[in-house]
């Protein structure tokens, strides 16, 4: 049990809220595209915009005006997949996915969870 304290604190920081993570510029997420659209001049901002007004969209990706043509242009994604380098683009979770995230975070864990973590803390028994 004396370890309980320092593996939830830990548990805590692991599920902590995205924040300033939740866009990432010079990244991508790829696959499960459903809709690109050209965007003219606009910024990653209108990007996340056009995903948060669309309930489908759980992620989205900005890709800087010239990187395919003149247009910048913006994907929507159905699922979130591991971002990755690359250069000319922005990518961020859907700002409802976002709040979704951070509203789970801040609960404490449920009697469940903590059997569990004190399990873990207990270790095999002999």
């Amino acid at each position: 049990m004396r370890c309980f304290l320092p593996l939830l604190l830990v548990f805590t920081q692991l599920s902590a809220p995205l924040g300033a993570q939740s866009v990432m510029q010079g990244y991508e997420r790829t696959g499960s595209v459903y809709e690109r659209l050209a965007i003219g001049t606009g910024d990653a901002a209108r990007c996340e915009a056009l995903c948060d007004g669309d309930h489908a969209c759980q992620a989205w990706v900005w890709t800087r005006p010239g990187y395919y043509d003149e247009n910048a242009q913006c994907a929507l994604l159905s699922s979130p997949s591991t971002p990755r380098l690359a250069p000319g683009r922005t990518t961020g979770l859907s700002p409802r996915l976002t709040r979704q995230i951070e509203a789970s975070s801040d609960r404490a864990p449920t009697p469940r969870e903590i059997i569990a973590l004190q399990a873990v803390d207990d270790g095999p028994n002999p």
